[in-house]
């Protein structure tokens, strides 16, 4: 799931954080590399994960989305997903660049949407960024319980 992969990325990042300054007495660098969606296998499947997760879902769970927008959702959000995606070259290049450099950055974000749209998006309340992180996800489209709601 993406709590699942999200929580990975949470904990090496702590992990850098506390090697960077346990290492900090004998000027070692700590370079944490943060890269935005890449077009990778599992950066482009993430729709596909997704989608098999809710159809393996209980129905009555399945029963809080609109069946009929369920499919028409998907392959939206593969299309935009797919446009996002930045080639993987750019993280590639950026670790090289953290090698070679006689003082890298602690963080070194890699692609667009990494610097313009998640970092400042994490300096906002968890509810703010909940919503606005759901909106555009787009589920208010396909899920029933909410749609009802709105009318």
């Amino acid at each position: 799931t993406n709590s699942a992969y999200c929580s990975t990325k949470h904990a090496l990042e702590a992990y850098s954080d506390s090697l960077r300054c346990e290492l900090y007495p004998y000027d070692c660098h700590v370079t944490i590399v943060q890269p935005a969606t890449m077009k990778t296998k599992l950066g482009l499947t993430y729709w596909d994960t997704w989608y098999k997760g809710f159809q393996q879902a209980p129905k009555e769970r399945q029963k809080s989305f609109d069946s009929d927008k369920i499919e028409t959702f998907i392959d939206e959000s593969r299309k935009r997903l797919h446009e996002a995606a930045e080639d993987s070259d750019v993280t590639t290049l950026a670790m090289v660049k953290a090698l070679l450099e006689p003082n890298p950055p602690t963080r070194l974000r890699t692609g667009i949407a990494a610097e313009l749209f998640f970092r400042p998006i994490s300096m906002l309340s968890d509810t703010m960024r909940d919503g606005i992180l759901w909106s555009l996800m787009q589920f208010d489209s396909v899920h029933a319980t909410i749609s009802e709601e709105k009318k």
